[in-house]
């Protein structure tokens, strides 16, 4: 999986300057569909816990291949322990 730490100098980032939290982007699904988005699910979990530590929020949002309700269904039972959703 893929988990980059430019997520966590993010939030380290965010901590610093004060900021609530950061945002981070779903668009495009590359080569297996169901293993994609479980290795975006288990990046989004790394990158909560880490934010959560150092009192940031993460903020999804998401574009192409993410945007439908199938695929934010099966995000949000992965990240289910961090998710808190504001509308």
């Amino acid at each position: 999986n893929y988990y980059g730490i430019d997520m966590e100098l993010a939030a380290l980032l965010a901590e610093k300057l004060g900021f609530k939290g950061i945002r981070i982007f779903g668009n495009i699904i590359v080569g297996n569909k169901e293993k994609c988005i479980e290795n975006v699910g288990i990046s989004i979990n790394k990158v909560c816990k880490f934010a959560k530590e150092h009192h940031v929020k993460v903020f999804l949002e998401v574009h192409g291949d993410f945007n439908t309700v199938e695929i934010l269904k099966q995000l949000i039972q992965k990240m289910e322990k961090y998710l808190v959703l504001h509308i």
